[in-house]
């Protein structure tokens, strides 16, 4: 039943209130025609006309309005009577019961409309809450939206003020950079000029060297050969005469005689030996420079070499 009531618009339970109006005319004005001044008659338009009189008297003991306490009426609209009006009291117990379910069913109406007034109330309440609460809230993201827009603001004028710093600088060290590859390429051309001027007069001078070590090689291997041959002489000589005199020390030695000419042929022997130790020394120092003699010539060649081979890059 409450469900059945809630789905009734507000305009469906007003026409219900007025056919309740009309409802409770028509027992009310049945319920005084019972009494001894009313017409024990059923009037009506089918009865033909009536009296002056009566007609006077049944419109002067026109029902008043009867509603129920409970039900509160929003708008009350004229009350439709018919032009036929029928009361006896069989229709009165007939319409008894549907009365007070229609009754019931406004009551439980009035409830329904009561609740759904104070839900509304609470809800108009919930709403200006909501809409307190949105339009501090609203104000807050303005005032957050503005703060924003004035950082934004400043944000973009320092990016320009940035912008225009980074063109100048990057205008600066451009300009810079152009004046330092310049100048690089001024130093890079009078390098190349000068390691030239200077490759070809160490060439020089490395030719001359080189000519002059090869002449001092030639005429030291020379001097160094006739060297040798006079020592490779004096040592074969003085060879000769160690094995010689050995050889007297042997015979001399089988005899078992000692005599001074045994320990002088014995000293000149070792004077002999050291002799020849002092010239194989002598070889050796005379080989070990022509050694020398020959390496720096084969590293002023591979020297040579590396020079001309500079040269020739940087001549392409």
């Amino acid at each position: 039943m409450a469900d059945w009531l809630k789905k009734i618009p507000r305009n469906d339970i007003n026409l219900l209130a007025q056919q309740d109006e009309v409802k409770n005319l028509n027992i009310d004005y049945a319920s005084r025609s019972n009494l001894p001044h009313s017409l024990p008659v059923i009037a009506g338009v089918g009865l033909g006309v009536q009296s002056a009189k009566m007609f006077n008297r049944a419109l002067g003991d026109k029902p008043r309005k009867s509603f129920p306490r409970t039900v509160k009426l929003e708008r009350i609209g004229r009350p439709v009577i018919s032009r036929s009006v029928q009361v006896s009291s069989s229709n009165e117990t007939t319409y008894l019961p549907q009365i007070e379910a229609l009754q019931k069913e406004i009551v439980l109406l009035t409830d329904a409309l009561k609740e759904k007034d104070d839900t509304i109330l609470h809800l108009r309440e919930i709403h200006k809450e909501k809409t307190l609460l949105y339009a501090k809230d609203l104000e807050q993201e303005i005032n957050h939206h503005n703060i924003t827009k004035h950082q934004l603001e400043e944000n973009q004028i320092l990016v320009i003020e940035t912008e225009r710093l980074l063109e100048e600088r990057i205008l600066h060290y451009e300009k810079g950079n152009q004046e330092l590859k310049d100048q690089y390429e001024k130093n890079i051309t009078s390098l190349q000029k000068l390691s030239q001027s200077e490759i070809s007069s160490k060439d020089d001078k490395i030719r001359k060297l080189k000519q002059q070590i090869s002449d001092l090689f030639k005429e030291k291997s020379w001097e160094h050969r006739q060297q040798m041959d006079e020592l490779q002489k004096e040592l074969s000589h003085l060879t000769n005469e160690i094995q010689s005199l050995q050889m007297q020390l042997k015979r001399e030695n089988a005899f078992n005689k000692q005599c001074d000419q045994c320990i002088k042929l014995m000293s000149v022997v070792e004077e002999n030996q050291i002799q020849i130790k002092l010239k194989n020394r002598t070889i050796e120092e005379l080989q070990s420079t022509c050694l020398r003699f020959q390496k720096q010539l084969q590293e002023q060649e591979k020297l040579q070499n590396v020079l001309l081979s500079k040269k020739s890059r940087n001549g392409k």
